[in-house]
């Protein structure tokens, strides 16, 4: 039987692979960056030489990566300063697609009224890695109406947007991992004064019962709002994992420096987070209102809270509060209020109002024996009452045990005097 047939076919996938697969060269071969996209075929991959570009840019319903050559966002800068659209009009929009996975990577977008629009009617995925996005705004940062949203490596700071998300506002599904969110705002707009979501903000749309918020391994420091939620804000049908983040002097004028929940919101996890500083006149840390039986706040670290209680639960019903450890709050520690639910096993210590309210299950107050808090460091002492060996609730808190003791090294006299030999005196 003759080879033939299958070394053509073999050559013939093996060309059209290398045709999809491509790699197109700005500003070498194509002068912008548009002009580059436009020349693109599905696998495609788009490569940016340093510099700043000043256009505009429409990405197409095709898999594609577009990325800096040299993998370092300074490098290569997006910059929106001489775009001036209509408002609202993002500087990037990524066209409604059919369920294709596009990635932007390695890249700065910076000084644009509205930096990157993924369109309603969109199902498929936009990816954004180790970029940056700095000073964008008044009209957003990343709008994300449908489809899925991933962020990972990547930092915001000084972005503002119009009422929800300062950094992010998401319709439907983010996934958003290892980011910097710093001094990002979401602003009054004319008479509206109601801002939500200093960074992030949850978008309440038709079907967003079925929609994903996950947040992870992320720090927000000194974002800010005027409403709810100085950093995150969960709003109603959505479902969110809020896990091992780091919050830090957000500030909210009304409710949640960090975390807010709001009603009707669905299955809602906020676990292993730690809370310093963070700002607000109720619930100053964690706010959780209007909750039915699917949120869990559990073995979150919370210390020196700014407000009336460092985690509040208002008018929830079936809502857990366990595990956590609160501590130097200037008003309670855990407080419910015109609510029901679970408070238990959690640890507070020296909060001005009280530690707890209304006393719960297995509550303690007692210090956690932090090993050095001025530093940052909330690990905790062997003989904390937060590990489980000490405590009849399991471990509580964001943090395990630490205070690692560096053993002294016997030397003897003579061995000083070796080392020192031939020293000048």
């Amino acid at each position: 039987m003759s080879r033939f047939p299958f070394l053509l076919c073999l050559a013939l996938f093996t060309f059209t692979s290398a045709v999809g697969a491509g790699e197109l060269h700005v500003p070498a071969t194509y002068p912008t960056l548009q002009d580059a996209v436009d020349a693109a075929a599905a696998g495609d991959t788009v490569t940016v030489a340093p510099g700043t570009y000043p256009d505009t840019l429409s990405v197409p319903a095709i898999p594609l990566l577009i990325r800096s050559s040299t993998g370092n966002p300074a490098d290569c800068i997006l910059d929106g300063s001489s775009f001036s659209p209509p408002a609202g009009e993002p500087f990037i929009t990524f066209q409604v697609d059919a369920g294709v996975h596009r990635t932007l990577s390695g890249l700065t977008v910076r000084n644009a009224t509205s930096a990157i629009t993924i369109p309603f009617g969109s199902v498929g995925t936009v990816r954004v890695e180790n970029c940056v996005f700095e000073n964008n705004g008044p009209w957003g940062c990343i709008t994300a109406g449908d489809g899925s949203l991933e962020v990972a490596d990547s930092r915001f700071e000084g972005n503002e947007c119009y009422a929800f998300g300062g950094a992010i506002r998401v319709s439907r599904h983010a996934d958003i991992r290892n980011s910097v969110f710093l001094d990002n705002k979401a602003l009054p707009y004319l008479t509206i004064a109601l801002t939500q979501g200093g960074a992030i903000h949850t978008l309440t749309q038709a079907g967003a019962e079925n929609s994903m918020l996950e947040v992870s391994g992320c720090t927000f420091e000194r974002n800010h709002c005027t409403d709810y939620g100085g950093a995150i804000h969960v709003a109603a049908n959505h479902n969110a994992v809020i896990q091992n983040n780091r919050f830090v002097e957000n500030t909210a004028d009304a409710c949640a420096g960090a975390i807010y929940v709001a009603f009707s919101s669905r299955n809602v996890d906020i676990s292993y987070n730690t809370s310093i500083g963070d700002i607000s006149p109720a619930a100053a840390s964690i706010g959780v209102h209007g909750m039915g039986g699917g949120t869990t706040v559990h073995h979150n670290t919370v210390v020196d809270a700014v407000g009336n209680e460092a985690i509040r639960c208002e008018q929830t019903s079936g809502a857990s509060v366990s595990g956590n450890v609160v501590t130097g709050s200037t008003g309670w520690g855990i407080r419910w209020v015109n609510a029901n639910g679970t408070s238990s096993c959690n640890l507070a210590w020296n909060n001005t109002f009280g530690d707890f309210s209304p006393a719960g299950t297995d509550n303690a107050s007692a210090d956690p024996e932090f090993c050095d808090p001025d530093a940052g460091d909330y690990s905790v002492s062997a003989t904390s009452p937060a590990l489980g060996a000490n405590s009849g609730c399991g471990s509580r808190g964001a943090w395990e045990q630490g205070c690692t003791v560096v053993p002294v090294q016997g030397t003897t006299w003579g061995a000083l005097k070796t080392r020192f030999a031939g020293s000048p005196d």
